[in-house]
């Protein structure tokens, strides 16, 4: 609907304030636009007049946010007609004194400023307001600055249209127009728009029902809206960001403004571009880290079941042949059999833990709750035989009960306190395990008397394949990574303190709560 018959039939406040903003838009629209041609800019009384008007549009805008308030019930609209009365006549005049100093090529912006200023004289004197004439579609120009985006801007008022489409291309975008939302929804299916411009209040398809279209549709939902209204009612603006937009803004808007947040949602709509492409980019390496981890895990288990079996059969035929060859064997020879097959165990002992490191990173978790009590006592099940053979002494206090894999927990108590046990001191072993709750973790602390651990060795003794005391011990260096792997899948750390001669304390927290 014209912005006269809009006026004329306009029976309750937001309607009326609607139907007065756009005038306004186009007079300070077209004049923001005037001051900064430069055959205008250079006259100093065209700049005065223009300013004047611009000035006098202001003044009305406040007066109708004044009377047409969303406080009143009723449109004040006699003292409204009053209160502007003064500035609409000096628009008049001013206008009327622009069009007959300036020349040719500006004559068209200001008729749409006069015409704008006839509607506003016409609603003061109550006349019957006729329909607006019609300006021809805007086409941006062929020549443009450098293009910041390619804009649709969608409204049925063809002045409306015309100035916002020129106002974008003096910013440097690429701008298309579309004067309903069947048009709008054409251009769209065949091009691509970083940004939509749409009005509100249209003819046919509403620009909400044109958002929803838009907002429904795989291949435009992504395609940031910005709602464009003279109607100013916080229901409108609230359904609008509602069903999708990512801005709303009322008409008459500031050009500096208009371009602000434009430039504002096209960043938006660019980050989010981004973080749609580095999810899709995250579910592709999760999805081929997947795969990779399967493979290994096959692997591993096919590595270690082929390399296990060879070495049972050089275990079994070194100590048939020291059977065999018993007493023709010298000391000499008996010992070197004896290293054989030591180191033909300690091999099929590294592979085994070998799968079992790779097992921690790839075998998916069970999380429950464990009760850390139960853990101990099937971890002591397991290291029945050395706490025997060592006459080892361990202790626990009362341990909470947490959310987590109890493979993963046993593995982790079972090396711990395994490796309190082989790297004993000429002291009876002594190992105590206790656990305190810290904010929103549990602190475990595993304690024993035996060699103890030089503090420039801190940082290396979760190490893969590192061993402190190299062959003097058993192990294969990787217990304490396991156990390093263990805390880490189950989203906490581990440390450790210890002087040597006088035993380490191995410290690790766990959350109280599942990581999300």
């Amino acid at each position: 609907m014209d912005v006269r018959s809009e006026i004329s039939v306009a029976t309750n406040l937001g309607d009326l304030r609607h139907a007065l903003r756009t005038p306004l838009n186009h007079i300070l629209g077209y004049s923001e636009m005037l001051l900064e041609e430069e055959g205008i800019s250079s006259s100093e009384e065209a700049t005065r007049l223009l300013t004047a008007i611009r000035a006098d549009a202001q003044v009305i805008l406040s007066s109708l946010e004044v009377r047409l308030s969303p406080g009143h019930n009723t449109p004040d609209v006699d003292r409204l007609r009053a209160d502007i009365h003064t500035p609409v006549l000096q628009m008049v005049a001013s206008i009327a004194s622009l069009i007959q100093s300036s020349k040719v090529n500006v004559l068209t912006d200001l008729f749409r400023i006069s015409t704008a200023v006839g509607e506003l004289l016409s609603f003061v004197q109550g006349d019957n307001l006729s329909p607006v004439r019609p300006t021809a579609a805007f086409k941006s120009p062929a020549r443009r600055v450098t293009v910041s985006g390619h804009l649709l801007v969608v409204d049925d008022n063809e002045a409306n249209l015309e100035m916002m489409a020129r106002q974008l291309a003096r910013e440097g975008f690429s701008v298309e127009t579309a004067i309903d939302g069947k048009t709008a929804l054409s251009k769209l299916d065949h091009d691509h728009f970083n940004l939509v411009l749409l009005d509100v209040v249209m003819p046919g398809l509403s620009g909400l029902e044109v958002l929803d279209k838009i907002k429904s549709n795989d291949n435009l939902r992504n395609v940031p809206v910005v709602m464009v209204s003279a109607s100013d009612e916080l229901e409108s603006v609230g359904t609008c960001i509602e069903h999708g937009a990512e801005d709303y803004f009322t008409k008459p808007f500031q050009p500096a403004l208009l371009r602000a947040r434009i430039f504002a949602t096209l960043e938006r709509s660019r980050l989010q571009d981004q973080e749609r492409q580095r999810s899709r980019e995250m579910e592709q390496i999760s999805r081929e880290l997947k795969r990779s981890n399967e493979e290994l895990n096959r692997f591993a288990y096919a590595a270690s079941h082929d390399l296990q079996s060879p070495l049972r059969t050089v275990v079994s035929y070194l100590q048939l042949l020291a059977r065999k060859l018993d007493k023709d064997l010298d000391e000499q020879a008996r010992e070197m059999l004896d290293l054989a097959v030591g180191a033909s165990r300690h091999m099929s002992e590294l592979i085994q833990n070998l799968l079992s490191y790779s097992q921690v990173g790839t075998q998916a978790q069970k999380l429950e709750p464990i009760s850390c009590d139960a853990v101990m006592e099937e971890t002591l099940r397991h290291l029945e035989g050395p706490i025997c053979d060592n006459d080892a002494i361990v202790r626990s206090g009362p341990l909470p009960t947490i959310i987590g894999d109890r493979v993963l927990l046993v593995q982790l108590f079972q090396n711990l306190i395994g490796n309190a046990i082989k790297y004993r001191s000429e002291e009876r072993p002594a190992i105590s395990i206790s656990a305190d709750q810290e904010d929103d973790c549990w602190h475990f602390v595993v304690r024993d008397n035996g060699m103890g651990i030089d503090p420039k060795y801190f940082d290396r003794v979760f190490d893969i394949f590192y061993r402190l005391h190299g062959a003097d011990r058993p192990g294969t260096g990787i217990g304490l990574a396991i156990c390093q792997r263990v805390v880490n899948r189950l989203g906490g750390r581990i440390w450790v303190e210890s002087q040597v001669g006088t035993g380490s304390a191995f410290h690790f927290s766990l959350p109280s709560e599942p990581a999300h």
